[in-house]
């Protein structure tokens, strides 16, 4: 990666995914940092969350990803389990146009966060002049 910032005093860092190392960016970050990773797409298995050198707080997982489709099971409690490994604190499911949903791994607790559908009226935005540019 060629960045080390594993001296800063960052006490939460958010990941979102990419195509890179994920274990190669992490060993360059503070060791005693809080990682939030979105792993949606680049992340194979949950496993490789467990080599990582920080605390897993968060991990956030689309349910139309293909890591969830391979680890989906019947309950939220059976995809915590899942990531033991790694030992998050709260599993995150991004459920698209159907909002998201928290579990809480210590209480076992859900929240429900609903999408809010709605209509949205856009004001003059990209694509939308009345008049050629030149």
């Amino acid at each position: 990666m060629g960045l080390d910032l594993s001296n800063e005093a960052f006490e939460d860092i958010l990941v979102f995914p990419g195509s890179f190392d994920l274990v190669e960016v992490c060993e360059s970050l503070p060791a005693t940092s809080r990682l939030h990773l979105d792993i949606a797409y680049d992340i194979d298995t949950p496993d490789v969350l467990a080599k990582l050198p920080q605390a897993v707080e968060t991990v956030l997982i689309s349910t139309s990803s293909p890591l969830f489709s391979s680890i989906a099971e019947s309950s939220l409690q059976g995809l915590a389990k899942s990531f033991e490994a790694c030992a998050p604190t709260a599993l995150v499911l991004k459920e698209n146009r159907g909002g998201a949903r928290i579990f809480l791994a210590r209480s076992m607790a859900t929240e429900a966060l609903p999408a809010q559908l709605g209509t949205t009226v856009n004001s003059v935005g990209v694509g939308t002049c009345s008049q050629p540019l030149t």
